[in-house]
């Protein structure tokens, strides 16, 4: 996410490197043009960012500093800049729900890896982050019922430190690290699953608002995601939707045990295929034209109106 900020002309002269950059474009707008703060440039506002251009007149500009996240949309922010509010219209991320079918059969990918049918597979995949939370689950799982068993495809800064958690404690057999495998294997990946899981830690500013597709495409295939509590998901998915909730990685574990007693995992599956399955390419694909309909409509409607008067 992005802070936007609008200045008039005289705060955006006094903003040091800003002063010198607008003095050499005074007759051509920055409009949709990037501004990188120099180094030595210490106003607070500035300090360390890039800046979109959105607007810049004679009235002053509005950007966006893209380098610093902010509670709010995009939506949002131009709500708060004057726009009006029924003209703003936010499309979630889609899915392409017919190759991320959860009829597809995980029986041969669990028996190629070693997977038991009594087994409970936790299934993370994407790059392996120092701050994933995947460690601190791994190390969890030492203690854990011998049935359960993670699945991680994917390659990444812990791939080396979870090969050493696996050895160190006997674990080659419930620690399954496939590497990187090619995007087209991902559903029936996906399909070997009993739970997903997006451990990350949520005091991590790169995970506060961003939505991993990865958790479109888990929730597609009918499976309930166990999730830290991080802003952008928690906001995008809201409660009683597949999606489960911890304060931390370490916290993954006993969770996943706790639906499985519980008998709940088809259950919490089927809510978060229900939730998703709206948003298919093609449904966003069809709303996104209707709105760009409208919106020539209106623009049409005004013109004519225009050249009447």
């Amino acid at each position: 996410m992005a802070v936007s900020l609008r200045l008039p002309q005289n705060r955006l002269d006094g903003a040091g490197c800003l002063q010198d950059t607008m003095a050499m474009v005074k007759t051509e707008s920055l409009s949709n043009h990037f501004l990188i703060a120099m180094p030595s440039l210490e106003d607070p506002n500035f300090h360390h960012t890039t800046t979109y251009i959105c607007e810049h007149d004679e009235n002053g500009a509005l950007g966006i500093i893209i380098n610093r996240p902010l509670k709010m949309n995009l939506g949002e922010i131009l709500i708060a800049e004057g726009r009006s509010e029924e003209a703003e219209r936010i499309l979630r991320a889609g899915i392409d729900s017919q190759s991320y079918d959860p009829s597809i059969d995980g029986t041969p990918l669990r028996n190629k890896y070693g997977i038991l049918p009594d087994d409970t597979v936790l299934f993370f995949m994407g790059w392996l982050y120092h701050f994933s939370g995947l460690k601190e689950t791994a190390l969890e799982l030492v203690a854990s019922d011998k049935n359960m068993k993670m699945l991680i495809v994917g390659d990444g800064d812990a791939y080396d430190d979870l090969m050493s958690i696996r050895a160190k404690h006997n674990l080659e057999d419930r620690i399954i690290l496939t590497g990187r495998r090619p995007f087209k294997e991902m559903p029936s990946l996906i399909a070997t699953a009993d739970i997903c899981i997006l451990p990350a830690y949520s005091w991590e500013p790169i995970m506060q608002d961003i939505v991993p597709i990865k958790m479109y495409e888990y929730m597609a295939m009918k499976k309930p995601v166990i999730c830290s509590k991080l802003y952008g998901v928690m906001k995008e998915f809201g409660q009683d939707n597949g999606v489960v909730y911890i304060d931390r990685p370490e916290d993954t574990i006993k969770k996943a045990v706790e639906l499985v007693n519980n008998g709940s995992i088809k259950e919490l599956g089927a809510k978060a295929r229900r939730f998703v399955e709206r948003n298919s390419w093609d449904q966003i694909t069809d709303e996104f034209e209707v709105i760009l309909k409208e919106v020539i409509e209106s623009k049409r409607a005004a013109s004519n109106l225009s050249r009447k008067s």
